[in-house]
């Protein structure tokens, strides 16, 4: 099944920015114009911002702030019979150029203008993982969605990845904030990317590696693979998950119920080659596999602070 190549984005150069990619405004059903969005997110630490307005790529042109980047985007609706409401968050487009159709087929459009396709708020439109893993060219899904989550708590979207992950179907996931006013003290979901500076051509190229991570306010400092363990560093944490195949993930928590900001598991305990052969072995021993299951295993982290705050690592490959 295609998958995504994925990079380390702790082991390239470039500075790490903030993006808030997932955004609506007066051009469809959002209540601020793009320049109010743009400053007001200026003005809380974010470097950069995708304007995805219902259907239409509204003109970015009036967000006048120099020390911002807005990229033009779209949420373009589908019609998908098995889904519930189903749309497609593009980056980087400049034209929507059909909806109302099969997701497939705006995948295809957006592809065609170098854009980049996400699946919006998968667990709040019903899209359960078997649709997602029938399409091609899908560059990742929203794992976390704000207004998701305030609409009957359907804005998380991680066993999703993890399904996706166990047929060896990668992809990058999201935090968002799906905003369409701003009703908030402060961001709340958001990504954080290492690229080489912030213009819409650097943001994208990274976007489109897999060079960042998600957050809700929760940093990841660092991620390391070795052949023999995974660690990572972070703001203070409670609970550190490692995700890799099923039954062989791992959860670190802190001490006593309190803080750590550094965790790390053995890749034996989470999916090394020799690892998932034998499990294979067990399982094909117990008549519960006919065959063994070969899957490049990779670990998707999730950091949790204990607070409700969390961060999400991309799917990285283990050596």
């Amino acid at each position: 099944m295609p998958s995504l190549s994925t990079v380390n984005p702790f082991l390239v150069d470039g500075n790490w920015y903030s993006g808030s990619v997932h955004n609506h405004t007066t051009a469809s059903d959002g209540k601020n114009t793009v320049a109010e969005l743009a400053e007001w997110y200026q003005g809380h630490g974010i470097d950069f911002i995708v304007i995805t307005d219902h259907n239409v790529v509204a003109d970015v042109s009036e967000a006048s702030n120099p020390d911002i980047t807005v990229i033009p985007g779209a949420e373009i609706a589908v019609c998908w019979d098995a889904a519930f409401g189903a749309e497609i968050l593009c980056l980087g487009i400049e034209k929507v150029k059909r909806q109302g159709i099969h997701p497939q087929d705006v995948i295809n459009d957006v592809l065609d203008q170098g854009g980049l396709p996400f699946l919006s708020h998968p667990h709040l439109s019903g899209v359960y993982s078997g649709l997602i893993m029938g399409l091609e060219g899908l560059m990742g899904i929203e794992i976390y969605n704000l207004f998701g989550v305030n609409a009957g708590n359907r804005g998380k979207a991680t066993v999703h990845m993890d399904d996706l992950m166990a047929v060896g179907k990668i992809l990058w996931g999201l935090a968002t904030d799906d905003r369409h006013a701003i009703d908030a003290m402060k961001p709340q979901a958001w990504i954080e990317v290492k690229a080489k500076s912030n213009d819409r051509e650097s943001i994208l190229m990274a976007v489109k590696k897999g060079l960042y991570y998600s957050t809700t306010g929760v940093k990841i400092h660092d991620i390391s693979i070795t052949d023999t363990y995974v660690r990572v560093r972070c703001s203070e944490a409670q609970h550190v998950t490692f995700s890799t195949l099923p039954w062989l993930s791992a959860k670190v928590d802190a001490d006593n119920q309190g803080l750590m900001t550094e965790a790390v598991v053995e890749l034996n305990a989470i999916g090394s080659s020799q690892t998932i052969e034998s499990f294979n072995q067990q399982l094909i021993e117990k008549g519960m596999q006919s065959t063994p299951k070969e899957i490049r295993p990779h670990v998707r982290i999730e950091v949790d602070d204990g607070q409700g705050r969390f961060a999400w690592s991309n799917p990285l490959p283990l050596l």
